[in-house]
């Protein structure tokens, strides 16, 4: 008995207090060294993984440390930015552009009623949509254009020559005053005979332009103002301006206005110069801008001088004008 029990007794070491098997249960002894073994192991590796972050972090604190020394704490200031000035008409920072709307009409005088074509409106929509994009890209989206067509032609009370006069020297001025009060009577005036509710209504805050196609000669534009003077003569003084160039109009739906010649529009090579380009030119009138020509001189290369011969595409507006309008 005595040495059965010393050759057992190597067997029993290692086996937990209370085992009813510790002879048959070899096993145990061994899952349990080796436990102890990768608890050892594991340790060793998280104790070596805890220095090297230490080290990290106190390598990231002294290069901190080294940085506010020599470079200092960077300062993020917050500053606000001025507000783009408003675009305005051209040199009157009290005339705000910024939304222009347009009203246009095909107007066409009695006796020339047979000269109306089907696609009218596809001829002005045309050069009003080109008129658009021009416009945006130019004042860099600082000002709007927008617009609505007149739904028929409108037909004259009278015959051409009692629209257009004798003299239809520069541009047809008679003709855009004489039609634009027929208009203004006839469409804006709740009594006139081509009222309409939903087209007489202007949003607030906008620029409010007429633009004319006209079944005759003429291309012409300018801005409409209010005046405590009557007579042509001592506006043309207060605004320091040629007497020629002042007309007085009854039109109170607008803040500038322009006719252009149909044939002008539709058909270009009828006219010395024609189409979007010309429709702009006069359009660009409405607000405050002069031409850039004395006769055959030609002062500028840009839509307001040379450049109203090219395409719309081709030209712009200068930087001087533009300035001028705010921008």
């Amino acid at each position: 008995m005595s040495n059965l029990s010393k050759d057992l007794t190597p067997r029993l070491t290692g086996v937990r207090n209370g085992s009813k098997h510790a002879g048959l249960n070899p096993h145990v002894c061994v899952c349990e060294r080796w436990f102890f073994d990768f608890a050892r192991h594991s340790q060793s590796w998280y104790n070596g993984t805890m220095l090297k972050i230490i080290i990290a972090l106190i390598l990231i604190f002294v290069a901190l440390g080294a940085m506010y020394r020599y470079i200092g704490v960077p300062k993020i200031y917050s500053e606000e930015y001025a507000e783009l000035p408003t675009a305005h008409s051209y040199g009157d920072p009290t005339r705000a552009i910024s939304e222009i709307s347009i009203n246009a009409f095909y107007f066409v005088p009695q006796n020339r009623a047979e000269n109306i074509v089907p696609n009218w409106r596809e001829i002005l929509e045309n050069n009003l949509q080109k008129l658009q994009e021009f416009h945006s890209v130019q004042f860099l989206g600082r000002s709007r254009v927008t617009y609505r067509i007149y739904p028929q032609p409108i037909i004259g009370f009278r015959d051409g020559i009692l629209y257009d006069t004798e003299d239809t020297g520069g541009g047809n001025p008679q003709a855009l005053r004489r039609v634009s009060e027929e208009i203004e009577k006839r469409v804006f005036d709740p009594k006139g005979d081509l009222y309409m509710t939903d087209f007489d209504v202007v949003q607030s805050g906008t620029y409010p332009v007429l633009a004319i196609m006209y079944e005759g000669v003429g291309s012409i534009g300018g801005v409409i103002y209010e005046s405590k003077f009557e007579l042509a003569g001592d506006i043309a003084k207060a605004l320091g301006l040629p007497d020629g160039s002042i007309f007085i109009v009854n039109v109170e739906s607008a803040d500038g206005f322009f006719l252009v010649n149909k044939l002008c529009l539709e058909e270009q090579e009828r006219c010395e110069m024609g189409g979007p380009a010309l429709f702009a030119h006069e359009f660009y009138h409405t607000i405050g801008i002069s031409d850039e020509y004395d006769g055959e001189l030609q002062t500028s290369s840009d839509i307001m001088g040379s450049g109203r011969f090219k395409r719309l595409e081709e030209t712009y507006l200068n930087k001087k004008t533009v300035r001028k309008l705010g921008l």
